[in-house]
């Protein structure tokens, strides 16, 4: 795995899990916030589009040396999940380590188990892992200074631009001597092992949120449903009551027409009764 270094663009091998990469090139460090999500990625074989890391997926799960490149099998390291440990290069002996994922790792990661392999500047750069790897320290160089001539003792702890010792000049050390001295990094393989699904803590935040408002969705239709279900009811109780009150008028006009047309003919008898009286 790489990445790209925030401030030159060149490419910073990730050799294990780290929080923070240093460039070879221009010497700035840049943060790595999306570790856990590359890493759930490359563990689905997948990538993002335009992402600024890169992963090599192997079809083997064998970490590599990282001093002469050998695959080691990945049988060497299972019996020793959990410790805090190295394991000797079958072919140059030399130290390969394993540990547990790093807290800040878990935090972001909790399936995240152990690692195998990686460098021995990413193993000793990680917090809370009690294991140092010895790092291979260039000769120093003997260098005249070019300005008075004076030998200068030049070695990996200097800086690119250093003082002269004699005339206190500035020199700045040219490639070749500054790369023998910072030897570039390259990428070697490494394994981290989990347990489930590797899911990063963003992603499940991603997840919950998504299934919380699908909830929040179903369960404003189902308001939704049973509001318009309750207004069914009412205007079909409406119209119940309407089509009952209807009825009822009728019922009673009807039963007026009947009691007035029953009446008429009495009347008329009682007129003509009248009519017979004034005879």
């Amino acid at each position: 795995m790489s990445v790209e270094c925030d401030h030159c663009n060149g490419d910073v091998p990730l050799n294990g899990p780290t929080e923070r990469a240093a460039c070879d090139k221009c010497m700035k460090d840049t943060p790595l916030t999306q570790v856990p999500v590359e890493l759930e990625l490359a563990a689905e074989g997948m990538q993002r589009f335009g992402s600024s890391y890169k992963s090599q997926i192997h079809s083997g799960p064998e970490p590599q040396c990282a001093s002469c490149d050998a695959k080691i099998p990945i049988d060497a390291y299972l019996s020793h999940v959990g410790a805090t440990t190295t394991i000797p290069c079958p072919r140059c002996n030399a130290a390969c380590p394993t540990y547990p994922a790093p807290a800040w790792l878990k935090a972001k990661l909790p399936a995240a188990l152990q690692i195998f392999g990686g460098d021995a500047k990413t193993v000793n750069d990680q917090p809370g892992i009690a294991l140092e790897l010895p790092t291979a320290k260039p000769e120093p160089v003997i260098m005249a200074c070019p300005k008075c001539g004076g030998s200068l003792d030049i070695n990996a702890e200097c800086e690119r631009t250093t003082p002269c010792s004699f005339c206190k000049s500035s020199i700045f050390l040219p490639d070749g001597l500054w790369k023998r001295l910072h030897p570039v990094r390259t990428m070697v393989c490494w394994t981290i092992t989990f347990s489930g699904e590797l899911v990063s803590t963003e992603t499940l935040a991603k997840r919950a949120k998504t299934e919380a408002e699908s909830q929040e969705r179903q369960q404003r239709r189902d308001r939704e449903y049973a509001e318009a279900e309750a207004l069914e009811e009412k205007e079909t109780k409406s119209r119940v009551g309407a089509l009952l009150v209807g009825a009822l008028l009728f019922f009673v006009v009807f039963g007026v027409f009947l009691w007035t047309m029953n009446l008429s003919p009495f009347d008329g008898d009682l007129e003509e009764r009248d009519d017979v009286r004034g005879l």
